[in-house]
């Protein structure tokens, strides 16, 4: 990030060094005819007035009156011979001409003017300012504005170069610390725009993959428990089959056998659809009746579970977005799970609006403790083990309604229900990306 920010300073001070150049190549084409020309008016006055006091004294006293004169700006005036070579630097000029003045790019500048009626020659010249400093210079003066933009430039890209690869590099620490295994690292949201935005959603996709993490190790440590329980009631029940010789004990034996292996094909179902589901990252949506699937629900259902499920649903179309199989797979564990833990009601409802559809399932059973609610979800969670143990079930269902519900970036809820039990809520926007 710093050397992103170094790169663009270093190409926008070129670009300005260039356009600096061209304007002093441009602008030295133009004289400073006002200091030049303020210099001559001066020289000229002061040698006018030197030598209106000469005039009235002898040449052999001119030194002397020169020595004493004070000229009233900063000018130096000396007296020369202009037919002696080694006196003065400008007489060259001075034999040449009564008057003559320096170019306007020389620098310091001088004039000299020739006295009438005699080898002599004023030179007047402009004394520099009494400064060693480098700033005080004419090379300094010219370039002391681009100078200042330069120092101006750098430290505003500085400044921008820190606030934006600070927040940057925090963000890279935190996803360095989460690859490592720390999931509990966040990224700040103290960052400027659109940094901050990207901050959130890394803490969004660190929760997620929190969760899944969580439940894949939950899965891990939970599964060979969970298929070697069944596996020794199997065997168990296979024992005591062998070793009876009544044909109807036997036959009561190996129809728990079959109870048994009907609960571990489920539970190996369970593990590999919640495995796959997972995994994916797209569902194929659907715009679809919810009705007919909700109908066909209760039509597959065993007629001593009809009994007590009612289905209150209302006689338009329900037209939602979802996929047909998870929604029905999601809702047929809800149900089945309501079935196992009601005294003797459980009430199916839907609605779908133009933001959400929504599916509750209530029963009239002994309903969840506050205090539980967050577990249900947690891959072979039972409240009671040994009511689930009995009803059978690995703990499971609940988990894959929330698998679900996330594929469809949606919630399940569970609350109390006016019958007294649990209520589950399936809610998912109603207008899916397809």
């Amino acid at each position: 990030m710093q050397s992103i920010f170094t790169r663009t300073y270093i190409a926008i001070a070129m670009l300005m060094v260039a356009a600096f150049m061209l304007t002093v190549r441009l602008t030295d084409s133009t004289p400073d005819s006002d200091a030049w020309g303020l210099f001559v008016k001066s020289a000229q006055s002061e040698l006018a007035r030197l030598q209106t006091q000469l005039l009235k004294v002898n040449q052999e006293d001119w030194a002397e009156v020169i020595t004493q004169f004070v000229p009233k700006d900063a000018l130096h005036i000396s007296l020369h011979r202009w037919d002696n070579p080694a006196d003065a630097p400008s007489n060259t000029a001075a034999a040449r001409t009564d008057f003559a003045v320096a170019a306007i790019d020389e620098r310091p500048w001088w004039l000299l003017q020739r006295m009438p009626d005699s080898h002599y020659f004023l030179l007047i010249e402009e004394v520099p300012e009494a400064n060693p400093f480098i700033w005080s210079s004419p090379l300094f003066e010219r370039y002391v504005p681009i100078i200042s933009v330069f120092l101006a430039l750098g430290i505003g890209i500085s400044h921008l170069a820190r606030r934006v690869s600070l927040p940057v590099l925090a963000l890279a620490r935190v996803a360095k610390r989460f690859g490592s295994g720390d999931w509990s690292a966040r990224a700040p949201l103290d960052a400027p725009p659109p940094i901050n935005e990207l901050a959130q959603e890394f803490n969004r996709m660190a929760v997620q993959l929190d969760q899944i993490i969580q439940d894949q190790q939950v899965m891990i440590g939970a599964i060979p428990h969970e298929l070697r329980l069944p596996l020794s009631r199997m065997r168990f029940a296979l024992d005591l089959a062998r070793e009876t010789q009544d044909a109807a004990e036997r036959q009561r034996h190996l129809t728990r056998l079959d109870r048994y292996v009907n609960e571990l094909a489920a539970a190996v179902e369970d593990i590999i659809f919640l495995t796959r589901t997972g995994r994916s990252d797209a569902l194929k949506i659907e715009s679809f009746d919810l009705l007919p699937l909700l109908h066909n629900l209760q039509a597959a259902l065993p007629v001593n579970a009809s009994r007590k499920l009612l289905f209150e649903l209302p006689l338009q179309p329900l037209r939602v977005n979802a996929n047909p199989p998870l929604i029905r797979r999601a809702v047929a564990n809800l149900i089945s799970n309501a079935l196992r833990h009601a005294n003797s009601q459980v009430v199916v409802s839907a609605t779908c609006n133009s933001t959400h559809a929504l599916i509750r399932v209530d029963d009239d059973g002994a309903g969840i403790p506050d205090d539980k609610r967050s577990e249900l979800f947690t891959p072979f969670q039972r409240l009671d083990d040994s009511r689930d143990r009995r009803t059978g079930g690995v703990g499971l269902g609940l988990s894959i309604v929330a698998l679900i519900m996330r594929k469809h970036n949606g919630q399940v809820d569970v609350s109390t229900s006016p019958l007294g039990g649990s209520r589950f809520e399936l809610r998912w926007p109603s207008s899916q990306p397809r």
